[in-house]
């Protein structure tokens, strides 16, 4: 029976927030930057969330719920870590004050070759105009290059290369609205159009940050660098691309930031390079056929990609990869969703990359193969609660190098033993779920299945 304390009488002024929607949250985690005087409001408006009338659970006609007691104590804990991140993240400032002590030399711009300079801005208003250029930066990363990524991850090195090698050293004289043009003009012979669509902020920050390692004599050794980890950077670029090019971004900058003698600014280029409006144009060149693209592209170089000591993987194209959950409608119950595929003959899975692509809201868990695609299952029951963005590696124990497998395939993952082994012939299985009351959807996406041995 419900407790009378709980029903309160409704108070035109008063704001109600819903109780389920702070204990199952709507949105993402996400940095917020806030002025002075907005956090002198936010500091006194925490006051009304220790108000238990401040929070309803069922709206009724003459009356509302508050919380139980159990959910009263998860709200307050909110509340105290809402109250402890509104006096300040120190970690976070005094990160954010080293990067920009790092690279104040890119701030620190001679008058003579300001990128703010007159005759820049006729030059990027024209190149706007003309298509050349964009205001924005409208690459969001969430696209997968499917059966083409191989050839993409190796023409977004050489376009780079080309950058390094074929712009700067050969330019005596290192102003920005001379290097400008010469890199449109290369790039427009290597994509096939002047129709480019270059986020213009990016792309002048990507100028600024060659002139300084020309500057600075760094430039021949940024290009050591980047050729020694030719392959490494092609295979990262390949593997995030079965998923999207923000994905592809991130592997090949796990592999920067761990070569050695590089400066701030030396690894602010390389990551430049490798982001996806340089991805974006690696794909049109190759869409456009064009001369560069074509001569730049080899059979076989990502042969090696998926093959460790004693594991060998198989990207799952999309959309086949992909398991929507969709729990749109209102009601207690758990949606469910399955990808599957056919198992190599006389080859045992031992494990599945996974990652959560999108959605919000209700709880997703890897859950045991449903049926809706034959198979045998391959995923357990588990009761890990999945988050957006993060990279799983669910495999089964001492059957191969698991630690090598994560390093290659997926850097960072959140490793999950109990995987299911499957020798074919025959079809695998994976499952998830979504629920349990409210709405909510999410996007699953799996990127590899790894077997133990060799091709």
């Amino acid at each position: 029976m419900l407790e009378v304390w709980r029903r309160k009488q409704y108070y035109r002024p008063r704001v109600l927030v819903d109780t389920s929607r702070v204990l199952n949250p709507q949105f993402a985690d996400s940095l917020v930057c806030l002025t002075g005087a907005q956090l002198e409001m936010l500091r006194n408006l925490t006051q009304y969330l220790h108000r238990r009338s401040t929070f309803v659970d069922d709206y009724g006609t003459d009356y509302y719920t508050t919380p139980t007691n159990a959910e009263w104590d998860d709200i307050q804990s909110i509340v105290a870590e809402l109250e402890e991140t509104l006096m300040g993240c120190a970690e976070i400032t005094t990160l954010l004050e080293s990067m920009l002590t790092q690279l104040e030399c890119i701030c620190a711009k001679p008058a003579g070759r300001d990128l703010g300079s007159p005759a820049m801005q006729v030059i990027v208003k024209n190149y706007i105009d003309a298509g050349t250029m964009q205001a924005e930066d409208t690459y969001g990363g969430d696209h997968a290059a499917d059966a083409d990524r191989c050839t993409i991850a190796q023409l977004v090195f050489w376009q780079a290369w080309e950058f390094l090698t074929e712009v700067i050293q050969p330019t005596q004289d290192a102003l920005s609205d001379i290097l400008v043009p010469a890199v449109m003009v290369l790039l427009a012979s290597m994509i096939g159009t002047p129709v480019l669509g270059i986020p213009a902020g990016l792309f002048l920050a990507v100028v600024w940050v060659l002139i300084e390692c020309w500057e600075a004599g760094s430039l021949q050794n940024v290009q050591n660098a980047y050729w020694a980890n030719k392959d490494d950077l092609i295979c990262a670029l390949y593997r995030g691309l079965s998923v999207s090019y923000r994905a592809a971004e991130s592997r090949a900058q796990a592999v920067i930031v761990n070569i050695d003698g590089l400066s701030p600014i030396d690894r602010v280029l390389l990551h430049a390079m490798v982001a996806p409006w340089a991805i974006s144009l690696a794909a049109k060149a190759w869409s456009n056929q064009t001369d560069w693209a074509l001569s730049n592209v080899e059979t076989g170089v990502c042969d090696d990609c998926l093959e460790g000591s004693d594991w060998f993987a198989v990207a799952v194209e999309q959309p086949d990869g992909d398991a929507f959950l969709d729990h749109s409608a209102p009601g207690a119950y758990w949606a469910e969703a399955d990808v599957c595929g056919v198992e190599l003959s006389g080859k045992t899975i031992v494990g599945l990359v996974y990652t959560v692509v999108e959605g919000i809201g209700l709880d997703c868990k890897t859950m045991g193969a449903h049926g809706i695609c034959p198979g045998d299952s391959i995923t357990p029951d588990h009761n890990l609660i999945l988050e957006n963005d993060e990279l799983y590696y669910l495999y089964t124990s001492f059957t191969h190098d698991d630690a090598e497998a994560v390093a290659l395939l997926c850097p960072g993952a959140t490793t999950l033993v109990q995987l299911i082994p499957q020798t074919g012939p025959g079809n695998w299985a994976a499952g998830w779920e979504l629920g349990w009351s409210g709405v909510g959807t999410r996007l699953i996406r799996v990127q590899f299945i790894v077997y133990a041995g060799t091709p």
